[in-house]
């Protein structure tokens, strides 16, 4: 595939929530690509239903200090700690693996 190719994807369109995707390589036999495979990401998605970029920001910070006004509220919504630079590549690659290339 010489160069790598990028693609913008949006996913929730009330929100825009935009993810830039690349495209490494591919497998030079299609035999064998039976699935995606993530090798590299950045950062958690934000959880459903946080809204657009503001209120991720607030989401972001809330859970991050005890103080924070909304901090008991978005802790009990959410339900568990949130690590906003965490990037899950199990979780990634499992859903990746359900899509039939």
């Amino acid at each position: 595939m010489g160069k790598a190719k990028s693609f913008r994807y949006t996913y929730d369109f009330s929100d825009n929530w935009e993810h830039l995707l690349k495209v490494e390589r591919l497998a030079p036999d299609p035999e064998l690509a039976r699935y995606a495979l993530c090798i590299a990401g950045a950062n958690s998605c934000p959880p459903e239903d946080v809204g657009s970029e503001p209120g991720y920001a607030n989401f972001v910070a809330a859970m991050a200090d005890p103080q924070h006004p909304d901090h008991q509220d978005v802790l009990e919504w959410y339900g568990q700690a949130f690590d906003p630079t965490y990037f899950d590549f199990v979780t990634v690659n499992f859903e990746l693996q359900k899509i039939k290339l």
